[in-house]
């Protein structure tokens, strides 16, 4: 069975030819495709660059309110420190004022204690982060106040220890100063020379120093041992300080010297004069006199100021005496006055003569008196 051939056709396109106004066209198609993505992209940058405007100025209003609230608590913080520091300084002038035992251990535990709390009182006032502003603006000061109050502590802590040694040495002093026996002044030697010894350790003496502070201290005491036995006994105390005039300062024994011999003198010029009333006492004021310088110059030769002294002595008993003679005569005028009118009498009657008024005295101190010259 045979296919039928199938037939051709031959058919001719025309040529199309496009003008130049639609290429145009086209290209200015493309053109404005173009800007619109420049434009898209000019926006796209403008709202990224008011993005970071926006950003940038919420974070300089947030730095300033920072800024802002961080000058207000310093003010606040230099506040508190000035307010703080001055009631400090108020603590510690007052504390500088203790003296001795008063600034012991347990006083400087005390301020320190006190000052702790007065600085935690005002720090508890403040926020966390102005704490830290307040610390780092008072600890140093705080440590400063601190340890001067330490070191004041340490200065009378010391200075009450050495007054303590001081006391008890003066006291000792005043021992052997009394003492009536050599052993007891010995003895007492022995306690100073120990108590020096710690005041060296207080006070940091050399020992040159220490052995001239122990013997001031044993002059003294030396000294005033002498005064002391002369008060009872000068002759003995004198002989006693002039032993031991070469062991003395000449500023000790020559006050010691003095105190002595007005002792000595006041009991020299006591017994002289009293030689001389009891010798010549009827004898007139001058010539008791002469026969006093004569004794001082036979008993003390050459002792002017003890002859002055027993001058003015003889010159006071022999008033005294004239005194008393004239008091006796004024009683004795006076009994016999009251006995005259008949008072003071056993019977009452005017006496008549003088035998009846000592008749009729009625007490044997009445006749006492009118037969004493």
């Amino acid at each position: 069975f045979r296919s039928a051939a199938i037939p051709s056709m031959h058919v001719e396109f025309p040529h199309v030819q496009l003008s130049r106004a639609i290429e145009r066209a086209g290209e200015e198609a493309g053109r404005a495709t173009g800007l619109l993505g420049n434009t898209m992209h000019t926006v796209a940058s403008a709202v990224n660059s008011l993005g970071k405007a926006l950003d940038h100025a919420g974070n300089e209003i947030w730095g300033r309110a920072v800024a802002l609230k961080e000058l207000e608590s310093e003010k606040k913080v230099n506040d508190a420190t000035v307010g703080y520091e001055m009631s400090q300084m108020e603590r510690d002038e007052k504390y500088k004022l203790k003296e001795g035992a008063n600034a012991d251990s347990a006083a400087l535990k005390a301020h320190m204690t006190e000052s702790h709390e007065a600085r935690m009182a005002v720090k508890n006032t403040l926020t966390p982060y102005e704490q830290r502003l307040f610390d780092r603006q008072t600890t140093h000061q705080y440590v400063v106040s601190m340890r001067s109050a330490a070191s004041h502590t340490a200065t009378q802590t010391k200075a009450a220890i050495a007054g303590s040694f001081e006391a008890r040495l003066k006291t000792n002093a005043a021992q052997m100063g009394n003492a009536t026996e050599d052993a007891d002044f010995e003895e007492g030697k022995a306690r100073a020379i120990e108590i020096v010894k710690q005041m060296q350790g207080v006070h940091g003496w050399s020992n040159e120093k220490a052995l001239q502070y122990l013997n001031d201290n044993i002059e003294h005491a030396l000294a005033t041992r002498a005064v002391f036995i002369a008060t009872t006994d000068p002759s003995t105390g004198m002989k006693m300080l002039e032993d031991n005039k070469g062991r003395m300062d000449p500023r000790i024994y020559t006050q010691a010297y003095n105190t002595i011999k007005t002792k000595f003198d006041l009991r020299n010029s006591r017994s002289i004069a009293d030689d001389v009333q009891s010798e010549m006492p009827d004898a007139s004021l001058e010539d008791k006199r002469k026969r006093a310088a004569e004794l001082v110059d036979e008993r003390h030769k050459g002792d002017v100021a003890l002859k002055e002294l027993t001058d003015k002595r003889v010159e006071s008993k022999h008033i005294d005496q004239k005194q008393n003679e004239k008091d006796q005569r004024d009683r004795r005028m006076l009994t016999m006055l009251d006995v005259a009118y008949g008072f003071k009498t056993q019977s009452g009657r005017k006496p008549k003569t003088i035998e009846e008024a000592m008749a009729e005295t009625r007490s044997e101190e009445h006749t006492s008196e009118l037969q004493s010259p």
